[in-house]
C-alpha cells in the first residue's frame, strides 16, 4: 500500500491531484472492504481473496499497459482500491485472531511489520524501473494470495478469551 502511494510521482498528471484521487479511493476501499467482509457469504477469508486477486489483475495489467499512461493511471487507482481493501481485512484478521490478552501485543507487532516496509519500500521503488515495479507488486501479490487459504474464517466465531483456549481450541481442530 505504500509503496502505491510512494510511486505514485511515476504516474502522468499532476503528482497532487493524482494524490487526492488516491486519497478518495482509500476511503471508498475502507467503506467497501468493511461491508463485504460482514456479508455472511464471504466472510473475511473470501473478501481478502477479491482484494488480492483483483490487485495481481491490475498490477498485471500496469505492467503490461505501460506505454498507454491513460490504462496505466485507472488500473494503479483500482490497484490501489485493492491493497487498501485487503490491508483492513487483513488488520481485521489480526484483531480477530488472537486472544484478548495478547491481541495488543499482536497488533502491535503486525504494526511494526507494516512499518518495517513502510522503510523498504522506498528504496524499492527508487532503484528499480517503474515498469519493473509493477512486476514486484505482482508478484507480492501472487505469494500474498496464495497464503489467504491458510487462515483460518473469523466471521461470526466466538474469539478465545486466553491463550489456554487457543490452544484448545487449534487441539480440537488438529492443528
Amino acid at each position: 500500500m505504500r509503496g502505491l502511494a510512494l510511486g505514485i510521482k511515476n504516474l502522468p498528471g499532476n503528482l497532487y491531484t493524482n494524490g487526492c484521487i488516491l486519497s478518495s479511493i482509500e476511503i471508498v476501499a475502507y467503506y467497501f472492504s468493511g461491508v463485504l467482509m460482514n456479508v455472511p457469504a464471504l466472510g473475511r477469508k473470501f473478501t481478502l481473496l477479491i482484494c488480492g486477486i483483483g490487485y495481481v489483475i491490475c498490477a498485471f495489467f500496469m505492467y503490461g499497459f505501460y506505454e498507454n499512461k491513460t490504462v496505466q493511471v485507472v488500473f494503479y487507482l483500482i490497484c490501489s482500491l485493492f491493497a487498501v481493501g485487503a490491508f483492513a481485512v487483513f488488520y481485521t484478521f489480526c484483531i480477530e485472531s488472537y486472544p484478548n490478552n495478547v491481541r495488543a501485543l499482536a497488533y502491535g507487532i503486525n504494526g511494526g511489520f507494516n512499518n518495517i516496509g513502510g522503510i523498504i519500500s522506498p528504496f524499492i521503488i527508487e532503484y528499480t524501473k517503474p515498469k519493473t515495479l509493477y512486476l514486484i507488486y505482482a508478484i507480492l501479490g501472487i505469494v500474498a494470495s496464495c497464503l489467504i487459504p491458510l487462515l483460518k474464517e473469523t466471521r461470526g466465531v466466538i474469539q478465545p478469551t486466553n491463550i489456554i483456549e487457543m490452544e484448545t481450541e487449534n487441539n480440537k481442530d488438529g492443528n
